[in-house]
């Protein structure tokens, strides 16, 4: 899935381009990052069907359609998942990356911390966002079961600790495509929600 720098600079995309709704936007940056700390079963909606797995994005909006539409922390929760369809689709069916591999992972995340570095600088993100969301995260748990102050505390870490070196696989150029591409298709999903639809069939962005 993609890394808690990557979803925080699409939803600044989406608010640089004025699609989320003005005095909204903390919300809305929250609940980008809620799923990756929630404390429920299987919090992105992952299932599978006919040897493919995929996030079942379209359930988690059918059950929360009308807070979808009008509570920014849903949203935000809503195209987090969204996200990580693209991410899923790109990085094991664009580029066959391969999470059984030996090593993989680790190195996987090692990319993720040099380019926290890179995204957060280009996409001016910094440790104050901490502070501006910190009124929200606990009203947030009201909605949401989730880890607030281990969240603040990885935000925190993605935001100070910088790491150099060469990229093993995710490098700035792949980091961007997959931003343009996150960046497009949650502005047509945003489009189509006005009306209570969904545009992207996640079973085609499966994977096995």
């Amino acid at each position: 899935m993609a890394s808690l720098i990557m979803h925080l600079c699409v939803a600044k995309a989406l608010i640089n381009e004025n699609k989320i709704e003005k005095g909204s936007e903390n919300e809305f940056l929250l609940g980008t990052l809620i799923p990756d700390f929630a404390l429920v079963p299987n919090a992105h909606y992952r299932t599978s069907e006919n040897g493919k797995s995929f996030f079942d994005i379209t359930r988690f909006r059918k059950k929360y359609i009308n807070k979808i539409k009008i509570e920014p922390l849903y949203l935000g929760y809503y195209l987090h998942l969204v996200q990580d369809v693209i991410f899923r689709d790109m990085m094991y069916n664009k580029y066959s990356w391969n999470p059984k591999n030996k090593g993989n992972i680790s190195l996987l995340y090692g990319d993720y911390r040099r380019l926290n570095v890179y995204l957060s600088e280009k996409y001016l993100i910094d440790i104050a966002m901490i502070k501006d969301l910190d009124p929200y995260a606990r009203s947030a748990a009201g909605e949401f079961i989730y880890e607030h102050f281990y969240l603040k505390d990885c935000l925190a870490t993605d935001l100070t600790v910088k790491e150099e070196g060469d990229y093993f696989f995710l490098t700035p150029e792949i980091s961007e495509e997959f931003l343009d591409r996150a960046k497009e298709l949650c502005i047509y999903e945003l489009n189509a929600l006005e009306c209570g639809n969904g545009y992207i069939d996640e079973k085609i962005y499966g994977w096995n």
